[in-house]
């Protein structure tokens, strides 16, 4: 029974990552549970009914997008995965290639919480070159940004509750 569920949590996480890797947003979304959340650095929490529009706006704005990932640990109840996103943003025309972490918890065979970190500092100088240099250590420049993606979602403000919730 034990090594069922481990072997069902290591599924689930190579089903995502599979997903991901495809490109499918609608695939990606039906690895979440229906009250599953995905939780990034600069987006806060989007609950799991906006992943296929999140996935799909991320698409459309990326191309050469490549995802390697290495599960690093499956237990009875979550994962932990190592990997690193390279794309090219088409805003600033610039590639960016971010190291990342997820944890992924899992149950009933679907994702209830899923939480990717990764420095959005060096993400935003990646993505946005001296702009970002500059700016993209900011609370301030980091919140604007993620309620300018939050309202192309048609999501609301992520609520940040101190100054160093994005840090």
């Amino acid at each position: 029974m034990v090594s069922e569920e481990i072997a069902s949590v290591r599924q689930v996480t190579d089903r995502l990552f599979s997903t991901l890797r495809c490109r499918n947003p609608s695939a990606i979304a039906a690895c979440y549970d229906s009250a599953g959340v995905f939780t990034t650095p600069i987006l806060g929490d989007v609950p799991a009914q906006h992943l296929e529009r999140l996935w799909t706006l991320f698409f459309s704005r990326t191309r050469d997008n490549i995802l390697t990932y290495k599960l690093v640990d499956a237990g009875l109840v979550s994962a932990r995965v190592e990997g690193r996103v390279s794309y090219v943003l088409l805003v600033s025309g610039r590639r960016v290639s971010c190291p990342f972490d997820s944890l992924l918890h899992v149950r009933d065979r679907l994702i209830r919480h899923h939480v990717d970190s990764f420095d959005p500092w060096g993400w935003a100088q990646m993505a946005f070159g001296t702009k970002g240099l500059m700016l993209g250590w900011s609370n301030t420049w980091q919140r604007r940004l993620s309620n300018d993606l939050r309202t192309s979602l048609s999501l609301p403000k992520a609520s940040h509750h101190d100054d160093c919730s994005l840090a």
